[in-house]
């Protein structure tokens, strides 16, 4: 019987990178719109969640970037608040989307 959950895709881990690897790596993948101020809910994907989505951190959503406001847990997802969504209807429209980090951000502190 054939899972209803999307495929995984490749976790962000610490190793180092050589040419053939893809140049973003996907963090969490966006389940939905959570409340009315444009809240993402995500299921998070990386082995660095605070690393990747602290305050001010770039991530990339369909190839635009967004400025990560704050994530909290709500298990066994999370909720992302990125400053450039203040609404649930911009939200919505990125149901089913990447989060992505650029690859070579993977290894900073």
């Amino acid at each position: 019987m054939p899972s209803s959950k999307p495929p995984q895709r490749e976790r962000a881990s610490a190793s180092t990178s050589t040419s053939s690897e893809p140049e973003y790596l996907v963090v969490a993948q966006i389940l939905g719109a959570h409340g009315i101020k444009g809240e993402l809910k995500v299921r998070v994907i990386t082995d660095f969640p605070k690393r990747r989505f602290k305050r001010g951190a770039q991530v990339i959503i369909s190839g635009k970037p967004y400025t990560v406001a704050a994530i909290r847990a709500q298990p066994p997802n999370a909720l992302l608040r990125v400053e450039e969504l203040t609404d649930r209807t911009e939200a919505e429209k990125l149901n089913g989307l990447d989060v992505e980090v650029p690859r070579d951000t993977r290894s900073s502190a």
